[in-house]
């Protein structure tokens, strides 16, 4: 049964495949270079006093986090490469940069291809201790400007095409006012025809992240911060990476699991965006929110506590019917956190030739077992596999042992396509370059 999404053509048969011929391992030079764009607390007669450091760290981190989240890193150097106290430092940006080398003697380039992450520093530290002095940094990406501005405005005009309105809403936060900002599907597009109204005023308390998310989500788009550019994009392009991996060919550690008893109770917000019609339509389900506990407050009165919205984005022209039925179906199997998993890599590029190191949050990765690894009933026939269940100390039914072999050989035929929730980018100076890849049974990144 062949795979049919697109970028990817590892095909899975009934029979029993013809060996495949040895892989040649490839060699990686990972390489990492942090730039530091450091403003230092004036100096008495001195106005600011902007500095640009590049470094190699001893260590960085770098957590892509869904889109309601900033993207995060920490990084670790040796104090002597940066040898600034923390309470001299106003504000610092941060850029870092992660690739192959492509042989020893070759330095990383530092241009868009190897660039992982853009952000702020929020906390700077020094240490001493036995394994010497160090600087180490964390923050979090450029949406955090986005997420630490409370709106402070008036209410928006949305007459106005909604491109121009967030073109305005970013203007008004400091630190972004040029933000590079794409539109994307909202060109031409006036809220004002989807909402029958020419206001609209964010709740209190919203930050301008929150703002800008809700506007955009009416039409069931997603808002994505692409390193320091702001990008509005539909569902079916949230994804912008497509990794396979293969456990015993790419894969250091894989671990899946499935929750069969714990519910998430929920009620789904489905946006159904047609790109035909041009439209966005909502639908809620159950349509009354589940009550999920009840209080009785200092007064005497009990007040229901309601279960939280679970938005979910599709793409396509559904009839009513059909969002109903796409709407109950996440309900009852996607709130129920069904499969997910991870995988670990040291790999830097997949079977395919896809750069792992810029995989982030609403990509997609394959996942699937090599039939050839001996070390698991997949490369075994289904005679040896029975044989190995049903030999040893502790040997298994001969029937309980065909039925295990039968579900593993349906399971291996099932789709294999997750939604990557979260991705955790490691390089050290000394142990190179790791990523563990969480995902979910979510594929496409509709489920944010």
């Amino acid at each position: 049964m062949a795979n049919d999404l697109p970028g990817f053509s590892i095909t899975v048969r009934a029979e029993a495949p013809a060996p495949a011929p040895p892989r040649i391992p490839r060699t990686y030079y990972p390489r990492c270079r942090a730039v530091l764009e450091v403003l230092l607390v004036d100096a008495p007669g001195r106005a600011d006093d902007m500095h640009r450091i590049v470094v190699t760290p001893r260590r960085v981190d770098i957590e892509r986090n869904n889109f309601l989240e900033a993207d995060t890193f920490s990084a670790e150097f040796d104090y002597r490469d940066f040898p600034l106290d923390p309470r001299a430092v106003r504000s610092c940006r941060v850029q870092i940069f992660l690739g192959d080398a492509g042989a020893p003697d070759r330095d990383l380039t530092l241009d868009r291809s190897t660039l992982r992450f853009i952000g702020f520093l929020d906390e700077p530290a020094t240490a001493l201790g036995e394994d010497g002095e160090t600087a180490r940094f964390e923050g979090r990406d450029t949406s955090s400007l986005l997420l630490d501005c409370v709106w402070q405005g008036e209410s928006l005009n949305i007459g106005r095409p909604l491109g121009n309105v967030i073109r305005g809403i970013l203007q008004s936060v400091p630190g972004a006012e040029k933000m590079p900002f794409d539109p994307g599907p909202l060109h031409g597009k006036r809220l004002s025809e989807l909402l029958g109204r020419t206001l609209y005023t964010p709740q209190a308390g919203d930050d301008v992240w929150t703002v800008i998310s809700t506007l955009v989500g009416h039409y069931g788009f997603v808002p994505v911060m692409d390193l320091d550019r702001l990008t509005v994009r539909t569902p079916a392009d949230v994804a912008q990476n497509k990794v396979a991996l293969v456990y015993g060919s790419n894969v250091l550690r894989m671990k899946v699991a499935r929750r069969l008893n714990e519910r998430k109770v929920v009620q789904v917000e489905l946006r159904a965006f047609d790109p035909m019609a041009g439209t966005t339509r909502t639908l809620l389900y159950p349509e009354k929110p589940p009550v999920v506990a009840k209080r009785v407050s200092s007064e005497g009165k009990v007040t229901p506590e309601y279960a939280p919205r679970f938005p979910f984005f599709v793409e396509g022209a559904f009839t009513d019917e059909e969002l109903r039925t796409v709407a109950k179906s996440v309900y009852d199997q996607g709130a129920l956190a069904d499969t997910e998993g991870s995988v670990t890599t040291r790999e830097m590029f997949d079977l395919r030739g896809v750069d792992i190191a810029a995989v982030g949050n609403g990509d997609q990765v394959l996942v699937k077992l090599q039939k050839q690894d001996r070390t698991a009933l997949g490369g075994l026939s289904d005679q040896e596999a029975v044989n190995y269940l049903t030999e040893g100390p502790e040997p298994l039914p001969r029937d309980a042992a065909q039925a295990i072999v039968a579900g593993w050989r349906r399971s291996e035929d099932l789709g294999s396509v997750f939604y990557v929730s979260k991705a955790r980018h490691t390089w050290d100076r000394e142990q190179g370059y790791e990523v563990e890849i969480e995902f979910a049974n979510y594929a496409g990144g509709q489920a944010r």
